[in-house]
């Protein structure tokens, strides 16, 4: 007898058919014995598409029970072992090793190792802090001149008010308000 092979989506498995004809050919074959054929073909068809199925379900069985073994080793371990620590690692863990040459460590902290630089670059600081502290407008409320810099400017308002029109008066209140809802939308 001559064997085929058909190769069904069944993850790689190959059937073995045997070759006779065509198996919906009458003449010369038993009609019977070509629908045991027909359901023979059927059956093993069916349980090669079932393997990868029946695999899978394996291997998620097989993960599920290393899980249970893991677990189980956790709770039968001594007592006497502690717990792991929670929460942030000391500094020195976390950046590593921790030079044991001051010098080294100086040279990391981004500072001089020189007396004379590290001297110009603190009075550079402290100089830049300085100035940022100092106002550099009157109107800026910390600066000393700032009331006087305030009654100046709303006089200078005032007239600029009362030079005003009534209708301009009016649109420069409708430009502002505008702009406040432009501003607030």
């Amino acid at each position: 007898m001559e064997f085929s092979y058909i190769s069904v989506n069944n993850g790689g498995y190959n059937l073995p058919i045997e070759q006779t004809g065509n198996l919906n050919d009458d003449q010369g074959v038993d009609s019977q014995m070509n629908d045991a054929k027909q359901l023979q073909l059927m059956a093993a068809s069916g349980y090669a598409a079932m393997i990868p199925g029946v695999q899978l379900a394996i291997d998620h069985l097989q993960s599920m029970v290393n899980d249970l073994r893991r677990q189980l080793l956790s709770m039968q371990q001594p007592a006497s072992q502690a717990p792991a620590k929670r929460g942030r690692p000391p500094k020195a863990a976390a950046t590593g090793s921790r030079p044991a040459d001051p010098a080294a460590r100086r040279a990391r902290s981004g500072w001089s190792s020189d007396p004379a630089a590290r001297k110009r670059e603190m009075k550079r600081r402290q100089a830049k802090r300085k100035h940022q502290a100092e106002p550099t407008h009157p109107r800026d409320a910390n600066h000393p001149d700032h009331a006087k810099w305030l009654r100046k400017m709303r006089a200078v308002q005032s007239k600029r008010w009362a030079e005003m029109t009534p209708t301009a008066r009016q649109a420069r209140l409708d430009v502002m308000t505008a702009g406040r809802a432009v501003k607030a939308a």
